[in-house]
């Protein structure tokens, strides 16, 4: 399990891998990895740019390093996995052209929030309009 979280398979994406990810000082945002606090229409955008770019990860449910140190709180907040995935795929079936879905991937915090971060992958072989 060596596997870095852009190739892990699903079974191997914890949310003890993704604490640890999120949490190294290096970890930055990049045109191939974003961190949403939540679901906002913008990670539509995200989504496309990656699609028609190098493809990538977005994480939804974790607070970028700024506002985290800022405020002194943990990065992985999590968010409600079936709502968020929800209001992705309806925006991605409404805006893109033609119709498309990431791969969407729930991974629980583990407490008893119900929470949990959800990790959306994006291929590059995917061309998409944002109508």
């Amino acid at each position: 399990m060596n596997t870095s979280l852009f190739a892990a398979s699903a079974a191997d994406l914890t949310i003890e891998r993704i604490r640890a990810f999120a949490a190294r000082p290096e970890q930055v945002e990049s045109l191939t990895l974003e961190f949403k606090r939540e679901y906002s229409t913008s990670l539509l955008k995200t989504i496309a740019a990656m699609a028609n770019t190098y493809g990538g990860m977005i994480m939804v449910g974790i607070v970028d390093k700024a506002e985290a140190d800022k405020k002194g709180c943990e990065r992985v907040v999590g968010v409600d996995a079936q709502e968020t995935i929800d209001k992705i795929a309806s925006g991605c079936r409404e805006k893109f052209d033609p119709p498309w879905e990431p791969t969407f991937i729930p991974v629980p915090l583990g407490d008893e929030s119900g929470r949990s971060v959800v990790v959306i992958r994006v291929d590059a072989s995917v061309a998409l309009a944002l109508c």
